[in-house]
């Protein structure tokens, strides 16, 4: 069996650029094989920001639906602070047992994983309003801001089907840290990413070229929705962060994009995976 050993500097894998390598490492050495089984082997790493389960599994399931390559992981090496992904229900997806998963959370901080077809909307909203934003970590949030939250994320859903040409489901997880007061939240799409439709868009215009460009461009609640205002989820999301000190993060095509506060940075990615990923880190919580 082909094996591969997920690794990462200092031993973890964060919600960064570095941690988007780190599991890009995986993806593009399985993605080189047809019609085989690898095993993803922990041993190296100690630690992993539980939301990237949403990343890590999009990843497992696009391998195996692209490339008839499925994932073995001996979760009997998960302990310490990996096993955060047996409790989260990301084993029980790799197994395919997913329907099975009960929360095993009785440190109540975990986001569970979930795999929700594009037509479900009445599935996401259960998850965002119940698992999401009830989630204990994210107590200090009124509720007329959590609505807030609510709506742009649903705005975001919406878009996925509309806009990145696939039929695959959306990916979602995230994760309470109480000793760093933050929450962690991700969701992964494997279509289209931002660049090819809003440069076609944009042509003859602005004429954005790029993938950074196209972010800044969505990010400034642009739509290539034509005769209507679009883009108010990520601009939302944006404008939160901004006012409260948090960060959104967007992996699309061959960028990752990263805004703080007032500021954004961009960083290339050279062997990019498909779709769009969305991180959104609030921080101070334990104010």
């Amino acid at each position: 069996m082909l094996e591969y050993i997920l690794s990462s500097p200092n031993q973890a894998i964060y919600t960064d650029f570095q941690g988007s390598r780190a599991l890009l490492g995986f993806y593009n050495y399985a993605k080189r094989y047809r019609n085989c089984t690898i095993k993803l082997n922990f041993d190296a790493i100690n630690f992993i920001d539980a939301n990237l389960s949403a990343v890590l599994f999009a990843m497992i399931y696009d391998l195996k639906k692209t490339y008839n390559i499925f994932t073995f992981i001996d979760f009997s090496t998960l302990s310490k602070d990996l096993n955060i992904l047996i409790r989260n229900g990301f084993t029980n997806h790799v197994a395919r047992k997913e329907f099975t998963f009960s929360p095993l959370d009785n440190r109540d901080t975990t986001i569970p994983l979930r795999v929700i077809s594009q037509t479900d909307v009445d599935s996401f909203c259960s998850y965002i309003e119940h698992d999401f934003l009830h989630q204990r970590g994210l107590n200090p949030i009124n509720k007329q801001t959590k609505d807030k939250i609510n709506n742009h994320y649903l705005e975001i859903f919406s878009n996925v089907e509309l806009h990145t040409n696939t039929k695959d489901p959306v990916f979602v997880c995230g994760q309470y840290f109480p000793i760093q007061g933050e929450v962690k939240f991700t969701l992964v799409d494997l279509g289209e990413g931002f660049l090819k439709k809003i440069a076609a868009f944009t042509e003859g215009n602005v004429n954005i070229k790029t993938a950074s460009k196209a972010i800044d461009w969505a990010l400034s609640g642009n739509s290539t929705k034509k005769g209507a205002f679009g883009g108010t989820g990520l601009l939302g999301i944006k404008k939160y962060c901004i006012f409260s000190g948090n960060t959104i993060q967007v992996v699309t095509d061959n960028c990752h994009y990263t805004h703080f506060y007032r500021s954004a940075t961009s960083q290339q990615i050279l062997n990019p995976m498909k779709g769009t990923t969305i991180h959104l880190i609030f921080r101070y919580l334990n104010k």
